[in-house]
């Protein structure tokens, strides 16, 4: 049974190791002569194609650092939607932020604005809200 395993891990690492540098090998050079050449795009874009000139930026957009929670450095802090229901769970934790000079030049309405939406937080957090509905 033993030999058994060590020869169906050989062969496994043997396909594998053929696969991978199959895969890596330069294609020839006639199949790509053969094809016309593409049009270079008017915008090259990281988002994909372009819709009406404008990188097309549709899709999930996840962030997996402290920038999830604040774009400026910014202490630990509970959740204001969460702390009733989840306590610790929902706290955010700090981070050094993302931002170079660690701060977003804000217009003075702009920052009323942004203190007003941190105040009513769990009206606006989309963690903290139920799903919505669509029976109705």
């Amino acid at each position: 049974m033993k030999q058994y395993l060590k020869l169906a891990a050989a062969t496994a690492l043997v396909v594998a190791g053929t696969t991978m540098a199959h895969a890596q090998a330069k294609k020839p050079a006639a199949a790509a002569a053969a094809k016309p050449a593409a049009k270079p795009a008017a915008h090259a874009s990281a988002g994909g194609t372009l819709l009406g000139g404008h990188p097309n930026l549709n899709g999930i957009w996840q962030v997996i650092n402290e920038a999830n929670y604040n774009l400026e450095p910014h202490d630990s802090s509970t959740s204001k939607a969460g702390e009733r229901q989840l306590g610790a769970i929902a706290a955010n934790h700090g981070g050094l932020g993302v931002v170079e000079g660690g701060v977003i030049p804000y217009k003075p309405e702009a920052l009323k604005i942004r203190d007003s939406y941190r105040a009513t937080a769990p009206k606006y957090d989309p963690h903290a809200s139920p799903s919505p509905r669509f029976d109705n």
